[in-house]
């Protein structure tokens, strides 16, 4: 898919086809799944306050030992301690190393909650192709997309359209593969999307509180080390007239099709027309794939696991996951063949029936 050098739009009829299709399925369930976002909150706010507790629970044995060792120091040492505060809080909660936090303890949000602060931005018109080592993009508001090119590069607090007159395949770009990449805060949702454009692509990134909409996967990751954390993944677009799929566009909320090291927690993933989360070995041999405390509904079945000749996928595990009941196959949690093991826990569908692995 990602030789094709020409742009392929599908017919104006085939969209409007394609989209009533689709529409329809989303309207009957939208009630349903603002019953269920709110329950997710709530379910969210406990595990917070729990995690919270704990948490003060630590700090006070903590403080309890930096005590006895203060209690030990002279008053030079003392003196010296106090005298390197005065620059302590320059950088901001909002600075670029995500100083927010990186989970939903940071601040007590969820993944409903991520995405683009509302703060000033400045505009870009056209794509962005970072080339500096630790570039920092901050509040940009990009009518393009952003592509990675060098290491260590952080987005946040930005919003990212593609082209105001329709752009290809990631709307942030790291196929190069540059290590390091960290997105933070952020919104990635196309302005004018077509059959082509997925949210971001690639491999050697991180996520923290994205939301990304509007384009037909939001996540497609083709290599290792990758995490995607406390993000809003959503809104899948949908052609019928999908030149790569002769049945409509496969949209998925997040594809894995290569890469060892992928740790999936924290999310919201839903509106997907195929699965929340699609693992294959198109591209190369999938190991190690953590998907853990997420809320996962729509598709067929919402994790669905392929080896496409390549072996057995070792290391995929599924904990702590709410799974909700508008999938098109009743209760298909997880489907994938016998012959890979998926570590499986605490997992849980909207009625209490029991989450298993589908034979498929």
């Amino acid at each position: 898919m990602l030789a094709s050098s020409t742009l392929a739009l599908p017919s104006s009829n085939s969209i409007a086809v394609g989209i009533d299709q689709h529409a329809a399925a989303v309207l009957r369930s939208a009630e349903r799944q603002k019953q269920k976002q709110e329950t997710w909150r709530a379910e969210q706010a406990a595990a917070r306050e729990l995690a919270e507790r704990k948490a003060a629970e630590e700090a006070a044995r903590v403080a309890a030992e930096q005590a006895a060792q203060a209690a030990a120091a002279t008053a030079a040492a003392a003196g010296a301690s106090g005298s390197s505060g005065s620059g302590s809080g320059e950088s901001g909660s909002g600075g670029s190393d995500g100083s927010g936090g990186s989970g939903s303890s940071g601040g007590g949000r969820s993944a409903f909650d991520a995405g683009a602060p509302d703060i000033a931005r400045t505009v870009v018109n056209g794509d962005i192709t970072v080339t500096q080592v630790g570039s920092v993009l901050d509040a940009l508001d990009v009518h393009g997309r952003i592509i990675v090119k060098a290491a260590n590069v952080t987005i946040s607090n930005s919003i990212v359209r593609g082209l105001d007159s329709g752009s290809k395949y990631g709307l942030v770009d790291n196929m190069s593969g540059s290590p390091g990449l960290r997105i933070y805060d952020t919104e990635i949702a196309a302005t004018n999307p077509n059959w082509t454009v997925n949210g971001i692509m690639g491999w050697n990134f991180e996520l923290y509180r994205v939301n990304i909409h509007n384009t037909v996967d939001q996540v497609s990751i083709v290599g290792g080390s990758v995490v995607v954390a406390d993000s809003w993944l959503h809104g899948n677009v949908w052609y019928a007239d999908d030149p790569d799929h002769s049945d409509g566009s496969h949209a998925d909320n997040i594809e894995i099709i290569g890469g060892d090291g992928i740790s999936i927690t924290g999310n919201t993933m839903t509106d997907a027309t195929n699965s929340a989360i699609q693992i294959t070995q198109d591209r190369s041999r999938v190991s190690n794939v953590r998907i853990a405390g997420n809320r996962m509904d729509n598709g067929d079945c919402m994790i669905n696991i392929s080896e496409k000749g390549q072996g057995s996928i070792a290391g995929i595990s599924v904990t702590d996951n709410s799974f909700g009941l508008s999938g098109s196959i009743s209760h298909c949690a997880v489907v994938g063949p016998t012959s890979t093991s998926v570590a499986l826990g605490g997992n849980s569908f909207d009625d209490g029936a029991l989450v298993t692995v589908k034979n498929g």
